[in-house]
């Protein structure tokens, strides 16, 4: 590469230095004419100084009688060869100047030309280190690789020198670079497949993490629902077997007690389907007569949902109302407050009762749990219901009202309500059909049932929920967020129940009293065929076990 470069580099420079060299000759030969030009001028110049000191001498008459034409000429040849002497002059010195630069050209291509030879010289010095380190690096290859082993017994190949390097043939070492081209590939893509696994693996470690936490947290808050499940089922049979007593005693009378939830979270606690299932069996298995229990239809909220939950402040709840919250019937919450006891927004206008005046109720809401999988169910939490359908359509409308809500959960045959606080309500967008289908089977077709009757729509039910699976029809959702929770409210609803129901008649149709006299004695017949508390732990265990 160096002799190239030399070979290159030395035509260029012998033509530049010609062409140097024939400037300055030229440069010399304008001087020489210069100087000539000069000399003439000056010698002319001469010459006429002398023929007008000898004019002036020879003919003074001559001059006083026509001074002006002689001294005029005279005048002008000297003006002019003072021009051209002028003019020789500067073309001198433009000449030196040029002369001067192509001298000092030289000298810096000379200097230039010294440090290009230098720098040959170390381009040389350093190739031949290069050979000798490719040759040093060839042959140390050629002793590791085995086929440069096979190599070096092959009697065409090459032979180790006495220097300790590899003399390779001519025509071999094409294919030994390619052999070694090849390995390198080789060794290059392991180590990206190498790199690559890795982060794979560090990826699933990540997510292996946050699995087990995940499986821990629901593990967590599984445990805690069923047992806030077994303990209300318990407290409530324990209550229903004190009702038909009618001299109660407040100081002797069992509290329906309720363990106390996780405040804090914005969460309703659902337990997972596979859970559900197991505790269905296992009560079912321990129990003399099924019991429609709230875990057939309770689904979790989706994670988009509660991410609007999760930015509330949940309003805090004393133990009173997270703990001894006492189930009500419909028929108790239309004695001490007023309404009627079928609908989910009961208004009191015009049956209010003084513990509803007291405390501004006008209107308070009863969705049942069944129907509505994501309301909330411990006191100051935060969530959805699915109200909008027929009359329903233009409620929650109004700005700054608020709500009382009690949440009713079926337990066996009959239905208790449970006081969560007070509630804004507002309308946000529908299901889509993905929430749709993460509705447990019972409430798609309850809901369906529900929009042929409220909307008056003539097509099947299983048509209906048809449209729903397909998007076309979309469940309407309203968020219910706590205000607070009215303990002194809670407080006087404890009372009453423990006191005895209030003497106050409501007005219902005979049906709907016989309806309620039905679920009464369906409750208590519930109630005689129940199991002790002993299989009710037992059941806790086995699910937590199972878990």
């Amino acid at each position: 590469m160096a002799t190239v470069a030399d070979s290159n580099w030395n035509p260029r420079r012998n033509a530049f230095l010609n062409s140097v060299l024939e400037q300055l000759l030229e440069s010399r030969f304008e001087i020489e004419t210069l100087r000539k030009r000069v000399d003439s001028a000056e010698t002319e110049r001469a010459e006429c100084r002398c023929q007008r000191v000898n004019a002036t001498i020879d003919f003074p008459g001559q001059l006083e009688m026509q001074p002006h034409e002689w001294q005029t000429d005279l005048t002008i040849r000297l003006q002019t060869a003072e021009i051209g002497f002028n003019k020789a002059k500067e073309e001198y010195n433009k000449v030196k100047d040029a002369l001067t630069a192509a001298n000092a050209e030289a000298d810096f291509i000379k200097s230039r030309n010294q440090d290009l030879e230098y720098e040959l010289f170390q381009v040389r010095a350093a190739s031949q280190r290069d050979q000798s380190l490719e040759q040093a690096h060839l042959s140390a290859v050629l002793r590791n690789d085995p086929t440069g082993q096979a190599f070096l017994h092959n009697d065409t190949g090459s032979e180790i020198g006495s220097n300790g390097y590899w003399s390779l043939g001519t025509e071999l070492v094409p294919k030994l670079l390619a052999t070694i081209q090849t390995r390198d590939a080789e060794i290059k893509d392991l180590q990206e497949t190498v790199n690559k696994e890795r982060s794979v693996n560090d990826q699933l470690k990540q997510h292996l993490a946050a699995v087990v936490s995940e499986m821990q947290s629901t593990s967590k808050t599984v445990l805690e629902t069923i047992s806030t499940r077994l303990h209300a089922t318990a407290s409530t049979r324990v209550r229903s077997e004190s009702e038909p007593n009618t001299n109660r005693n407040p100081g002797t009378e069992k509290e329906a007690t309720l363990p106390i939830d996780r405040q804090s979270s914005t969460r309703t606690l659902r337990p997972k389907k596979s859970l559900l299932a197991t505790l269905n069996n296992a009560t079912s298995s321990n129990n003399a007569t099924p019991s429609n229990d709230a875990t057939s239809y309770v689904t979790d909220t989706p994670d988009e949902r509660l991410k609007t939950l999760r930015n509330f402040d949940t309003a805090p709840a004393s133990s009173a109302a997270a703990g001894t919250t006492a189930p009500y019937t419909r028929a108790f919450l239309g004695a001490n407050i007023g309404g009627s006891i079928q609908p989910l927004i009961v208004r009191v206008t015009n049956s209010q009762t003084a513990l509803a005046q007291k405390h501004g109720i006008g209107c308070y809401l009863c969705p049942n749990l069944e129907h509505n999988p994501w309301c909330p169910t411990i006191p100051g939490q935060h969530g959805y219901i699915f109200v909008g359908l027929g009359v329903d359509k233009d409620a929650f409308v109004g700005k700054g009202e608020f709500y009382t809500v009690f949440v009713g959960i079926k337990e066996g045959s009959s239905r208790r309500f449970r006081y969560l606080g007070r509630y804004t309500a507002t309308h946000v967008a529908p299901l889509t059909v993905a929430e749709w289908n993460t509705l447990a089977p019972s409430v798609q077709s309850t809901y369906s049932e529900a929009t042929k009757k409220k909307t008056k729509d003539p097509r099947p039910t299983e048509k209906i929920k048809s449209l729903y699976d397909e998007g076309v029809l979309s469940v309407p959702c309203v968020l219910l967020k706590c205000v607070d929770i009215d303990h002194e409210l809670s407080s006087s609803l404890e009372s009453a129940l423990r006191n005895g129901p209030q003497q106050k008649t409501v007005s219902v149709s005979p049906s709907k009293r016989r309806r309620e006299i039905q679920d009464e004695g369906e409750n208590i017949s519930h109630t005689r065929t129940r199991r002790t508390t002993t299989s009710l732990s037992g059941i806790a265990a086995s699910s937590a076990s199972q878990l």
